[in-house]
């Protein structure tokens, strides 16, 4: 997402980031907590890779189902992936690493691939591949992550 920073907000929102409490952004509609809570996951990103965070936009109305706290624990948990990031992957050798690391996780959860490789396959043994570009230029990560979420039954 494109944003104007706002370090001074963001500098006295840090200061309560580490600290056990509920934090609560309030403002009138159209005056920027949205933009200010993406630019609060992009330090978190930042700061402790590997995060688990979702940004789920409610005027989104793929995500209208979402209506209390029972329904957001279920989405949450229903929609959890693995992701393994590899640059490229030449050979057959690199392939069984990088799927691999993904197949020893004994989940039930979507496991992703992501790499800078022409897609040849879409998966291997129940791991998904993509493209990094595909990746990126989703409108909602939730775009790739939830397909089957989002799909008709």
């Amino acid at each position: 997402m494109n944003y104007i920073k706002s370090p001074a907000y963001l500098d006295t929102i840090k200061e309560y980031m580490s600290q056990n409490l509920i934090k609560v952004l309030i403002g009138q509609r159209r005056i920027g907590k949205s933009v200010m809570l993406s630019q609060i996951m992009d330090l978190i990103k930042l700061e402790k890779p590997g995060s688990n965070l979702v940004f789920i936009d409610k005027e989104d109305l793929s995500f209208d189902e979402i209506r209390n706290h029972n329904d957001l624990v279920s989405f949450v948990e229903d929609n959890k992936v693995n992701i393994q990031v590899a640059f490229t992957i030449p050979d057959e050798q690199v392939k069984i690493r990088e799927f691999g690391n993904l197949l020893q996780i004994k989940d039930n959860y979507r496991k992703l691939v992501v790499s800078l490789d022409n897609i040849l396959i879409s998966s291997y043994q129940g791991v998904e591949h993509i493209h990094l570009r595909d990746f990126l230029t989703a409108t909602l990560l939730w775009e790739i992550l939830l397909t089957e979420y989002l799909s008709p039954i």
